[in-house]
Formats: C-alpha cells, sequence, structure tokens
C-alpha cells in the first residue's frame, strides 16, 4: 500500500482533504430513463403502469476548501433541464435549480485500516417538484460514506449512502419524494501519474413518489456497469469522464464529464 500511495488514481486523490487550498469543480451529465407511474386507464379510470421516458440534463458547480487535514467545506449549484414523454398526451419539460451544501471529514487515512471518507450533505433551496412554481427549503438531507484500500497496483473502493427528500406541498396537494440509497464498489487503476481508468457497478433502490399520501409510482432496484477514465491536464487541473449503464431493472444510461481545477 505505501508504495501506490505516491500514484494514487485520480479520483480517489480527488477524494481527499487539502489544507487550505480551494477547488473548483465544473461538470456535466445527461441521463435518459424509462420508468413506470400509477395512471388511470382510458376505459373505466381503472388504475394501471404507464412508461414515461425521461430526459435530465445537468450543469453543476461547486466550490470546496480544506479548513484542515481532514476536514472540508463546500457548496455548490445544480441546474437541471428535464423532458418527459408518456402516453396520454402528458409530455412536457421543466428547468429546475438547487443549491446545496455539505462537510466532508477524512476519518482515517489508508494504514492498518482502509481509509475511511465521510460526508454529509443538504438541499438548502430548490423547486418543490419538477415544473411547480413553489419553492422547498432543507428538501434533502444527504450522508454517504467512501472507503478505499490499496493493493498494488490498484485501489479498490466502496461507496455507500442515503438520501431522504423531506415532503412538501405543491399547489393544493402534499409531495413526498421517494429517497434513495446506493452502493458503489469501484476498481480504480492509475495507468501512471496522468491517467486513470475506472471500473465497476452500482446498486441503486429508489423508494415511489407519493401524492397526497399515495404512491405515484413503484419502488425502483437499478443496477448499473460504471465505467470511466481521469485525465490530468496539468498540476492543477483534471478531466473526468465517464457512464453508467443499465445492466438490471429499468431502463437507463447516464454519460458525464467533470473537471475540477485547484487554485
Amino acid at each position: 500500500p505505501v508504495a501506490v500511495q505516491a500514484q494514487l488514481p485520480l479520483n480517489i486523490e480527488e477524494l481527499l482533504v487539502e489544507t487550505a487550498t480551494l477547488k473548483l469543480e465544473t461538470g456535466t451529465a445527461f441521463r435518459h430513463a424509462q420508468e413506470r407511474l400509477i395512471g388511470m386507464s382510458q376505459e373505466g379510470g381503472v388504475p394501471v403502469l404507464v412508461r414515461r421516458d425521461l430526459e435530465v440534463s445537468e450543469v453543476a458547480t461547486r466550490l470546496r476548501y480544506g479548513l484542515s487535514s481532514e476536514l472540508e467545506l463546500n457548496g455548490g449549484l445544480r441546474i437541471n433541464h428535464l423532458r418527459w414523454r408518456q402516453p396520454l398526451g402528458e409530455d412536457g419539460s421543466d428547468t429546475g435549480q438547487v443549491v446545496d451544501a455539505g462537510v466532508n471529514w477524512l476519518v482515517s487515512r489508508d494504514g492498518n485500516t482502509p481509509a475511511l471518507l465521510l460526508q454529509l450533505g443538504a438541499d438548502l433551496m430548490g423547486d418543490a417538484a419538477p415544473g411547480a412554481a413553489e419553492r422547498v427549503y432543507g428538501g434533502a438531507l444527504r450522508v454517504a460514506a467512501t472507503a478505499h484500500r490499496a493493493i498494488d497496483p490498484v485501489v479498490l473502493s466502496l461507496g455507500a449512502g442515503y438520501e431522504y427528500r423531506r415532503g412538501r406541498t405543491v399547489g393544493d396537494r402534499d409531495f413526498k419524494p421517494g429517497d434513495l440509497a446506493w452502493l458503489i464498489p469501484q476498481i480504480n487503476f492509475a495507468v501512471n501519474e496522468r491517467v486513470t481508468l475506472i471500473g465497476g457497478f452500482g446498486v441503486y433502490l429508489r423508494g415511489p413518489d407519493q401524492w397526497r399520501g399515495l404512491p405515484r409510482g413503484e419502488r425502483q432496484t437499478l443496477t448499473t456497469l460504471r465505467l470511466g477514465s481521469g485525465t490530468a491536464l496539468g498540476k492543477q487541473s483534471t478531466v473526468f469522464v465517464g457512464a453508467d449503464f443499465t445492466v438490471s431493472g429499468q431502463r437507463s444510461a447516464r454519460i458525464a464529464m467533470d473537471w475540477i481545477y485547484r487554485f
């Protein structure tokens, strides 16, 4: 492990906290997914499951600052554009923004035990629901942990987290977005000091949205294959590209690119 520490994969290096260092993260992502919602049939108004296609384009920027070698504060802005298409002519689109903040705590470094990083975050302000005029404050709370262990010539990592999304009022209806949990094992290989290869998979569990206490969809379990790479453009700049493809569950695909600049 000591030999690999001198050349950690770039994505693992970016997890670590650096004292008095300011980082700017900017990224964009596109996701296409299919989900099933509870609707009403045209004959008799019987509840049925209908398929909805989603396209989500996102741009995000975030600032991170290391207060010490173990503690980091961060805050960011996400802007996403959502388009949906489904039967019965219920098509539409919406653009929303979310402001969030968080703290990262490096509990331990890779040594006698695996390195462990804890992350806490919250959505401070955002749209109550797609297409809604109302705002929600403190709409989501996240807790996550990432552990990694260097085993020459690779670094194994395991990420897990849970996001609680609190209820809110949209118009005259009560709305509760489904909570989200995830588990992400990865193999991270530092080809050299400038190039990193990333592979793994993700398991995601999402509860159904609820309107007026009744489920709007169904519980989702999704398994994806994750592939990506990182390239250091210099001592201060790093670019990551990656993609997730569905292995099991409802159809979904996501591609993303992130740029990190260290001041």
